[in-house]
């Protein structure tokens, strides 16, 4: 059974949240700006031995390979382009790995 939030208040008047009710929070999308995920700088692999260093996207979990283009994010992370587009569009505007806002 679940509880609105106006009937799930505590003695002190605040909202005493179950865990559904925390856990479905975070289920709430804050995508970033297009203008944001625009600006962010986007590198393409230029050889397998560059690939081989940056190792795999850990959105697709695919590694990366000769002309794959990967965007980094603020933080420094990198993710094979589309798939961290798709990520902050649809999504979250932080970073899926460190979760640091874009």
């Amino acid at each position: 059974m679940s509880m609105s939030l106006a009937e799930n208040q505590g003695a002190n008047g605040e909202e005493d949240l179950s865990y559904e009710a925390l856990s479905q929070l975070e289920d709430v999308k804050v995508p970033a700006s297009e203008d944001k995920i625009a600006k962010l700088p986007r590198d393409v692999i230029t050889s397998a031995e560059q690939a081989a260093r940056e190792g795999k996207c850990s959105v697709c979990q695919l590694e990366y390979e000769k002309g794959d283009t990967l965007m980094t994010l603020p933080c420094g992370h990198k993710f094979h382009e589309d798939c961290v587009t798709q990520w902050l569009q649809n999504y979250s505007k932080k970073c899926p790995y460190c979760k640091e806002d874009v």
